[in-house]
This record gives C-alpha cells, sequence and structure tokens, in this order.
C-alpha cells in the first residue's frame, strides 16, 4: 500500500509503494488508463535516462485530495546511484523504505515498497536470487535527502483515469540536453565560417572527384545476446523448484518458463478438482473450472561465445544430439522469401540464418540434461513446457547457423562433432523435479 512521507530538507510530499511496470516504448493513454483500474487510480509515468517508460500506480492516498500533491520518491532516485542497485532506508517510527534498480535504470515489480522491517526483508529475499547487486541495507532518511537535491526532476503524480492525456516525464536533467545543443549549433556554425575560407581560398583549383566510400555490411549474431541453453535451463529450475503441483483444490495442469528480452515469463494453467473459486491461482474462467496465471521475473545472463556452425552442419548436430540421446525432435522449416514481380531478387547475401526447434525430453532438462544441450553450436532455448496430460517436457528455440564460412575464419566455422553413446537413455518418471 502506498504511503506518504516528508524528508527533511526536501520540498513537497513524497509517495512510496508504487506497483511499477516497464515498457521499451511509451504506452499509448487508454492502455495506462485500463492499467489504473486494477492497479490503482493515481500513478506516474516518466522516462528513465536509458529512454525507456515506466509506469507506476497506486490507489488513491487517504488524507490527500489531489495527486499533484504527491512525488514519486522511487521514480526521482531511481538514476542516482550505480544499476543494478537496491537499498534499505528507516524512515523511523518503525517504517522502513525498500527501493530496488535492476537494467535500464528502471524500478522491478515489487521494488518500491513501505513496511516494517520483517516485510522489507521478505520483498529484499524474494530479488536476492537476481544477484550482482549493488547494495545499501542500512540507509538513513539522510541518504534519500542527499538523493533527492541531486535528482533533476521529482515526478508528480497524476489521474491516470482523468480524461486528458497521460503525461510523460523525462527524469534526466533538460539543461545538459540544453547545453548540448548550444555547443552543436556553436561547432556547427564555426565549420561554417572555416568551410567558407577553404572554399574561398581554393576557388582557382579544380574541384576533386570524391568517390562514395563503401563500408562492409554490420553482421548481427543474436545467439551472442542470448543465455547458453545450460543457463536458460538453470534460471527455470530456480522458478520451478518450490512450486506446488496442486494448491488448495487446483491442480497445475501445464507450466511454461519462456525467455525474452524482459526476463522471464511464467504462464501456469490449473485445473479445479474440489478448489473452490475464491482460491483459483491467477485468473479464473468463464467456466470456474480453470485458471490462468502469468508471473514475471528478471533475469541477467552472460554472453554467449561467438560460435557458430553452418546451417546445414548445425541440423545434422542437433539430429545427432536427439538421436544419441532418444529424444523426439522436430525442426521448422525457414519461411520462404516471396519474390517480387518486377525483377528479380539476387541471391540471398545474409551471412546467418535459423530454424525454429522442438525437443521432448522424458523428464525435467535440469536434471542432469543442462550441460548436455551446450554441445550443439548455435542452440539456445527460448522456452521449457511442461505437461501434466502428456507427461512430457518439451524444450522450444532457435538453431542459428551460418550462411557462409565464418567471417574471421576462425574454426568455429567447423564441423562440431557429437560424442555418441551406445547407452539409451534412461526412462524415469519426476513427480515434482
Amino acid at each position: 500500500m502506498a504511503q506518504t512521507l516528508i524528508i527533511p530538507g526536501v520540498r513537497g510530499e513524497f509517495v512510496a509503494g508504487l506497483a511499477w511496470r516497464t515498457h521499451a516504448q511509451p504506452p499509448k493513454s487508454e492502455a495506462i488508463r485500463a492499467w489504473s483500474v486494477r492497479s490503482g487510480r493515481w500513478g506516474v509515468t516518466y522516462k528513465t535516462s536509458e529512454g525507456h517508460t515506466q509506469v507506476g500506480l497506486c490507489d488513491p492516498v487517504s488524507g490527500v485530495d489531489s495527486p499533484g500533491r504527491l512525488k514519486s520518491l522511487a521514480a526521482s532516485v531511481a538514476g542516482q546511484q550505480v544499476a543494478p542497485w537496491r537499498a534499505i532506508y528507516e524512515l523511523g517510527s518503525g517504517r522502513f523504505w525498500y527501493v530496488a534498480v535492476r537494467d535500464r535504470k528502471a524500478i522491478i515489480p515489487d521494488g518500491d515498497q513501505i513496511g516494517t522491517r520483517n516485510e522489507i526483508e521478505r520483498a529484499w529475499d524474494d530479488h536476492t536470487r537476481l544477484g550482482n547487486w549493488n547494495e545499501l541495507t542500512e540507509g538513513t532518511v539522510d541518504d534519500i535527502a542527499d538523493m533527492l537535491s541531486a535528482a533533476p526532476v521529482t515526478p508528480s503524480l497524476q489521474d491516470m483515469q482523468a480524461r486528458a492525456s497521460v503525461r510523460f516525464v523525462k527524469t534526466y536533467a533538460p539543461k545538459i540536453a540544453i547545453l548540448f545543443a548550444i555547443v552543436v549549433a556553436a561547432a556547427f556554425l564555426l565549420g561554417r565560417v572555416l568551410g567558407y575560407g577553404v572554399r574561398h581560398r581554393h576557388a582557382e583549383q579544380p574541384r576533386a572527384t570524391t568517390l562514395p566510400v563503401k563500408l562492409p555490411p554490420v553482421v548481427t549474431r543474436p545467439w551472442v545476446d542470448e543465455p547458453m541453453p545450460s543457463q536458460a535451463i538453470d534460471a527455470c529450475h530456480r522458478i520451478w523448484s518450490g512450486k506446488h503441483l496442486d494448491l488448495k483444490g487446483w491442480d497445475l495442469v501445464s507450466w511454461t518458463c519462456a525467455l525474452d528480452n524482459d526476463g522471464i515469463a511464467i504462464n501456469k494453467s490449473w485445473s479445479r478438482t474440489y478448489g473452490r473459486a475464491s482460491d483459483a491461482p491467477g485468473t479464473l474462467s468463464p467456466t470456474g473450472q480453470s485458471a490462468a496465471e502469468t508471473e514475471k521475473a528478471l533475469a541477467r545472463f552472460e554472453k554467449s561465445p561467438d560460435l557458430a556452425n553452418s546451417i546445414d552442419v548445425a541440423e545434422a548436430s542437433v539430429r545427432d544430439f536427439a538421436q544419441v540421446h532418444g529424444y523426439t525432435l522436430t525442426i521448422g522449416a525457414a519461411a520462404a522469401k516471396p519474390e517480387l514481380p518486377t525483377f528479380t531478387l539476387a541471391k540471398d547475401t545474409s551471412p546467418w540464418t535459423s530454424s525454429h526447434v522442438t525437443i521432448n525430453v522424458p523428464w525435467a532438462p535440469w536434471l542432469g540434461l543442462a550441460a548436455s544441450f551446450d554441445s550443439v553450436s548455435g542452440l539456445r532455448i527460448r522456452s521449457v513446457t511442461w505437461n501434466s496430460e502428456a507427461d512430457q517436457w518439451l524444450v522450444a528455440g532457435e538453431l542459428y547457423g551460418l550462411n557462409r564460412p565464418h567471417p574471421e575464419g576462425n574454426a568455429s566455422s567447423g564441423q562440431q562433432t557429437v560424442n555418441r553413446s551406445k547407452s539409451q537413455t534412461k526412462r524415469v518418471r519426476h513427480e515434482n523435479p
């Protein structure tokens, strides 16, 4: 629940305890209004110093007649420390404030809370698994005041359900942008003056013929920015661990751990056995016999090695991998490129291509299997799914391969050897890995 507080030495009244979400692009006002119906009518929208949009929402605060009187404490200080950072500040009277800021200098879900020490420490423990924190555990009100004094902007709340358009606040200093613009303009004028003098002195000289410089194409390798298969599997394992297969008369029938640019999305489907509708996890279906639940978790991965075979060798390698272990493999065909009727397309010059792959495994892939997936060069896992009815685990991902030899000409473009084993994989049923 959001609470107000006054910081000695700082003008204005602040509020903490908002629910936060992050977007790469500014969401539409209609979407924000829809969220405010569920998460609270008052809120703030602002752009971080790295250009991402944050939306913080809370219910109207008792005793405050206008949201504009309140400023978001978390939004004001999020950019004042080196991310990822988190801290606990003692406010007095048994109250503590917890703030947690991760990638893109964005406040994470449950990263803006006011409560007792025990309540705050529970949130602290939940976020410890994200790792690599810059931490402060004994912060004071004076520390908050110092950050607010250095903050270029302290965003105020607004009524998100008002008819006027939702306004977006920039939390980085506009003066810097103005100064930068002045410097650029001065440099431009100086360049014009100097250029005129040079042209005037050499007006009689013949003009040199300038040929356009052909720059080499920029080659992107997305597999470098995606985690290795073992990292992805381990991340899903940490989320799965401790999960119940049944909860108050509701049985878990499917579970998916999907990796995306913002972290990990967990999608769960539940089926009612004897539980009540009020105990249903997540969103209840119209029939009242099933429910769907979605969670988001932040994750941080190391970059993967810049290794990839040709696509033919990569596909042969993943087939070998599946055959050796006795897994069922499906490789999706690449989509054909349409040929325009007005001209003939040149030969595809893309340096790499990819195929979608799915692999059925007999048990949870983290049970002794995670490292083996790393043996397939160019394989990157996008999701891990468990289905109770089929009693199987499905690993889905993308297989990357080069259309031509590696630009650096290193050994990474050579064929990868897969060690074959004559022993058959023993299938074991695990109730809750």
